[in-house]
């Protein structure tokens, strides 16, 4: 038994959420993904085409909607909070850096939205050579450590602007509602 929270049961629903997200990503993209092989890893996939490597990429679902109107803002229902920034922790933006560079392909962050229209949005941070695709705010602050909300940690977040932040465009007829249907129905059995 590990102390990770994908390895419990509310870290599943997250963990299976992300492989959903991925099969919709690449179906968007026309694109194949590979993942690192370990649940510790700072990024979660590879993305390929024609057989090479086109980005590195980071995951994460939230229990967020996004609403549109002022250029957009991401909504937690249950907080009745609105938010100008997406926060994540910087470790994994630093090591999306160092991959950049060291592969030469861009890193890109990825958010499922889970409440609302369960968009995906996305924010691509690093070119190809490391560079950051804008400026974004690092902070020491308080976040919470895993997904059952059991700790805190304090430590260096990034807050990425939402106005760098873009919608993946996925067509009304895709995979994305034979997903739904099976993931609800995966946690519905526990």
């Amino acid at each position: 038994m590990t102390n990770l929270a994908a390895d419990t049961k509310a870290g599943s629903k997250y963990i299976l959420s992300q492989s959903n997200t991925i099969i919709r990503i690449c179906e968007v993209m026309k694109c194949m993904s590979g993942g690192f092989g370990d649940k510790t890893a700072h990024a979660d996939y590879i993305l390929f085409k024609d057989g090479l490597c086109k980005a590195i990429v980071e995951i994460k679902s939230r229990e967020l909607e996004l609403l549109t109107f002022k250029g957009g803002t991401l909504y937690d229902p249950v907080k009745d909070k609105h938010y100008d920034t997406y926060m994540i922790s910087n470790a994994k933006l630093l090591y999306g850096e160092d991959m950049a560079r060291r592969t030469g392909v861009p890193f890109f962050v990825f958010v499922r939205l889970m409440r609302g229209n369960d968009d995906i949005v996305y924010w691509k941070v690093f070119d190809e050579y490391g560079k950051p695709t804008f400026d974004y705010e690092v902070s020491h602050t308080r976040s919470q450590a895993t997904c059952e909300g059991k700790e805190d940690a304090y430590r260096p977040n990034a807050f990425l602007p939402l106005e760098h932040m873009k919608l993946l465009k996925e067509s009304e007829d895709g995979i994305k509602n034979q997903l739904k249907k099976i993931e609800e129905q995966k946690i519905e059995q526990g």
